[in-house]
C-alpha cells in the first residue's frame, strides 16, 4: 500500500475475491475496512462500478501523494520506466518544496533510497539519498518517517548534543554526532483525509464496553543531515575498531553530559564520517570517525520514571538477543 517511498499520508485500495470485495484504508495509524460488497446481490454491480469511477476522479492528493512539496504540477512527477506509461509514481528525481530558517523557498532533489522499513503502521522510516543548492557541493540525505505527535522530536536531541559539544572538554564529541542541516515537520490541514480520519475516533470506543480506542496521531517528520558511511563500507579492521570505541565514548557521554538516553545503538545505527586531515608531519591522511546515528527512541535521563511504568521507556529498538540478561528471565531495570 506505501510502496511508493516518499511523502503518502494515506493509501486506499480495494481487495477483490471472486464476487466480493472490500475497500481498506490505511494512514499509518489505523487501517480501515468496509463491510463486504456482493457483485451479485441487490446493487452490488452498481456500487462496485461507483467505487471504480470515485478511485478514478481521486486527485494526487486525495490519495495521499503531496503534490504540494513537489515542483511543479503533476506533469512534474518522474515517470517509472517498469509501469505502463499512463502511470506516474513519486520516485527518484523529484523534487521537494521546503522553507529555510528565513521563509525563503529551496528546492530538494530525492536520489536513490538507501533504507526503507516497508510498514503500513508506524514510523514508516524512508531514508534517500538528495541534493540541494542550499548546500552546495555537500552529500546530503533525506530521513522521512511517521512518529507518534507525542514523541520527542529528533532534531531536539541533536540540536542540545550539539550545543553541548562545543562546551569545553566536549568539543571531541561533535565529530561523533550527526550534522543536521534541516528539520520540519509537514501539517497536512484540518480539511485534509489524514486529519478526517483522525477526527473519526476522538470519540471511538471499542466493541463489548472495552473502553475508549486510542488513535496514536502521527506527524509527517523530514529531516535533512549530512551523508555518512555505513559501517559495512569499512575492510580495515583497526578503522572498524576505533568506530565501534567512537560510539561506546559518545553513547557514554550522551548520557552523561546533555542527558540522553539512545536506546538503539544497533548496527545500522552505527555510521563513520571519513575525511582527509593533516598528520604530525603536515601530509593529509584518511581519519575516520565513528558516528552514532537515529535518535527516534531516545529519551531525556531527567524524563525517567523510577518505576518504568508502561511507557515507550520499556521499549529497545536494538534487538534484546545483544542483551543476555533479557533472556533469563530475571528482572531487570537495564535500558539499552
Amino acid at each position: 500500500m506505501f510502496s511508493v517511498p516518499l511523502l503518502r499520508s494515506h493509501a486506499t485500495v480495494c481487495l477483490v475475491d471472486r464476487d466480493r470485495l472490500q475497500l481498506y484504508h490505511a494512514n499509518r495509524s489505523v487501517i480501515l475496512v468496509s463491510s463486504a460488497i456482493s457483485l451479485y446481490e441487490g446493487k452490488g454491480l452498481d456500487q462496485f462500478i461507483a467505487v471504480i469511477i470515485a478511485f478514478h476522479c481521486l486527485s494526487f492528493k486525495q490519495n495521499g501523494i503531496l503534490d504540494t512539496f513537489v515542483e511543479g504540477n503533476l506533469e512534474s512527477l518522474v515517470k517509472n520506466p517498469q509501469v505502463s506509461p499512463d502511470h506516474k509514481v513519486v520516485q527518484h528525481g523529484n523534487k521537494l518544496k521546503l522553507l529555510n530558517e528565513e521563509s525563503k523557498e529551496f528546492i530538494v532533489t530525492l536520489g536513490d533510497v538507501i533504507s526503507r522499513d516497508p510498514a503500513i503502521i508506524g514510523w514508516s522510516t524512508v531514508v534517500l539519498k538528495a541534493t540541494s543548492d542550499e548546500w552546495k557541493g555537500k552529500k546530503i540525505v533525506v530521513k522521512v518517517s511517521w512518529p507518534s505527535v507525542g514523541c520527542v522530536r529528533e532534531n531536539n536531541f541533536l540540536t542540545k548534543a550539539a550545543e553541548e559539544a562545543q562546551k569545553e572538554g566536549s568539543t571531541w564529541a561533535a565529530k561523533h554526532l550527526p550534522k543536521v542541516l534541516w528539520a520540519g515537520d509537514i501539517n497536512f490541514g484540518m480539511a485534509s483525509t489524514f486529519e478526517s480520519v483522525a477526527n473519526l475516533f476522538k470519540s471511538a470506543t471499542l466493541v463489548g464496553g472495552g473502553g475508549n480506542f486510542v488513535y496514536e496521531e502521527r506527524v509527517l517528520r523530514v529531516i535533512i543531515q549530512e551523508e555518512l558511511h555505513p559501517l559495512k563500507s569499512l575492510g580495515d579492521v583497526k578503522e572498524i575498531g576505533q568506530v565501534f570505541v567512537d560510539v561506546a565514548c559518545v553513547h557514554r557521554w550522551l548520557h552523561d553530559h546533555p542527558g540522553i538516553l539512545h536506546r538503539d545503538p544497533s548496527p545500522n545505527n552505527i555510521m563513520c564520517r571519513i575525511s582527509e586531515e593533516p598528520d604530525a608531519e603536515g601530509n593529509l591522511s584518511r581519519r575516520v570517525y565513528g558516528v552514532l546515528t537515529d535518535y527516534d527512541l531516545s529519551l531525556w535521563t531527567k524524563a525517567l520514571k523510577k518505576d518504568y511504568s508502561k511507557t515507550l521507556q520499556q521499549r529497545t529498538g536494538t534487538p534484546p538477543y545483544m542483551a543476555e540478561e533479557l533472556l533469563r528471565g530475571t528482572s531487570t531495570t537495564h535500558l539499552y
